[in-house]
């Protein structure tokens, strides 16, 4: 027997092969080489390391080799391969015989498969990746450093038929020139081992594509020994791009166009937006830099305001509630602004949140409010009753001698009501008539009956004349009482007061 052991062992060691032996009872008598060893992870030698070991309990969970050997043991020759970790072991067992053909061990070959496994493995690999690589639906090529395509997926090669693998240049055949581009990033990425991204348009396709080159690198060398470019189409995100640009470039013209300061503040955005009357009314934002986009910059506000804690308080009102707030500030200068901010919903910065704030210049209004409230406080005091329509005929303004002649407690009575109210010479349809002489005219004098609350009657003298306000046209009408002609001196005195006003009012 030790005879056969050793013959069998010699042819074993000759073509690689493994040789174990085993009892009736799957008891190993001895074993060649070292890919069982391997595979059970066992510490042995050739010689001896599984001897005396059972076969069923090294090979526990390997449910093909515990069935072959049994299957032997009954009689039967048989074969399994099995894996364990990086593993793979083919066992083909065969019963052994004594001289009256009992069953009385099993002699089995095992054969290394592992390298074979790895190949197949490989092979797989292999096959993935080039699966992976032609259904890519982007464009990629590898390129060596003399820029020669070696390899092009399907998709580079439908839109680029020329791309002929070790035969053409990359230059050659995206863009049909002789040289390298000027742009090559495959260049670049040869020489920095860096990665490389350009833009740029190919005529010959009227589209734009993005570039970019990525290193190989020479495990032995650490330089690049081949360069992949990846081709991808971006013109239909180019064209949205360039849409989108044009279409800020309009909105910004139209904001600085505004007459009102415009200012938007989202956080995240790199930097406010203000459009030139916001950067009239506040010198120096434009060079201002934020370490967020919100902060208020007290200082700044505080170097422009009288009052910077009024804006300060709708500020955060604002920013508290998330509603609409306004209101006015002073500034050093002498201006004042109407400020109104408001939050909107734009997606933008971290919490989708964009505030708008709107500043106006309204100094010549309250200017010429202020002006027209004293006037208006002195014709108050003026004996003669003064009013002023609208081209609609309704009264807007009636000084209070107009209210006390009229027989009325305040002027709330009479405005909005219609000037034919109170005159019974002139109705509405003469009103009609006499609007567009007045424009035309300028002024006209007329009489007529005018009719108290009362109901009583009274001739009158009225005075007409067109003035403008806020680009709108009035009839400012002086009212006298020519019962007694004595009063015609103080309406002559009147008459002036009111050229006065109506001077004051030509010139605002």
């Amino acid at each position: 027997m030790d005879n056969d052991n050793l013959l069998l062992r010699s042819l074993a060691r000759a073509d690689g092969t493994d040789f174990f032996q085993l009892d009736k009872d799957g008891v190993f008598v001895f074993h060649t080489g070292e890919a069982l060893v391997r595979f059970l992870d066992v510490n042995g030698d050739r010689s001896g390391g599984l001897r005396g070991r059972s076969f069923f309990e090294l090979f526990q969970g390997c449910d093909g080799a515990l069935a072959a050997v049994k299957q032997t043991l009954r009689g039967e020759t048989s074969s399994t391969t099995e894996s364990r970790r990086n593993q793979v072991v083919k066992i083909q067992t065969i019963p052994a015989r004594d001289e009256a053909d009992g069953i009385i061990g099993i002699f089995g070959f095992v054969f290394d498969q592992s390298a074979k496994a790895l190949l197949h493995r490989s092979k797989q690999n292999q096959w993935l990746l080039e699966t992976m690589f032609e259904s890519i639906q982007d464009g990629i090529m590898v390129v060596d450093e003399n820029l020669v395509v070696r390899r092009a997926n399907k998709v580079t090669r439908n839109w680029l038929p020329e791309v002929v693998p070790n035969k053409y240049t990359c230059f050659e055949a995206l863009v049909g020139i002789s040289e390298p581009c000027s742009f090559c990033p495959v260049l670049k990425t040869f020489k920095t081992g860096e990665k490389h991204v350009h833009n740029y348009y190919n005529p010959n396709h009227d589209r734009w594509f993005e570039l970019s080159s990525h290193p190989i690198v020479d495990p032995e060398t650490g330089k690049p020994a081949l360069v992949i470019e990846y081709i991808r189409d971006i013109d239909e995100q180019h064209q949205r791009e360039d849409a989108l640009a044009r279409q800020r470039k309009l909105l910004n013209a139209i904001l600085d166009a505004s007459q009102e300061g415009i200012l938007a503040l989202s956080d995240g955005v790199e930097l406010p937006h203000a459009n030139t009357a916001f950067n009239s009314l506040f010198p120096g934002w434009e060079q201002l830099r934020f370490n967020e986009p919100l902060d208020v910059v007290f200082e700044f506000y505080d170097g422009h305001l009288h009052d910077v804690d009024s804006l300060l308080r709708i500020i955060r009102e604002v920013r508290e509630t998330g509603e609409s707030r306004e209101g006015t500030i002073h500034l050093r200068d002498g201006r004042i602004c109407s400020v109104r901010g408001r939050v909107v919903r734009t997606g933008l910065g971290k919490t989708g949140r964009t505030e708008i704030w709107t500043y106006r210049d309204i100094t010549e209004n309250v200017r010429y409010e202020r002006s027209l409230q004293i006037m208006q406080n002195v014709l108050d005091f003026i004996s003669i009753p003064i009013c002023r329509a609208s081209e609609d005929g309704r009264i807007v303004y009636a000084n209070r001698s107009m209210v006390q002649s009229f027989g009325y407690d305040s002027a709330g009575e009479i405005l909005g009501h219609p000037v034919w109210d109170f005159s019974i010479s002139y109705n509405e349809e003469y009103w009609r008539m006499f609007w567009p002489d007045l424009v035309k005219r300028k002024a006209i004098l007329l009489n007529g009956l005018i009719r108290r609350r009362d109901g009583s009657e009274y001739p009158a003298e009225l005075f007409c004349d067109l003035i403008e306000q806020d680009g709108k046209q009035f009839m400012a009408a002086s009212i006298y009482d020519l019962t007694d002609q004595t009063h015609r001196v103080a309406a002559e005195q009147a008459s002036i007061a009111k050229s006065m006003f109506l001077a004051h009012m030509s010139h605002e």
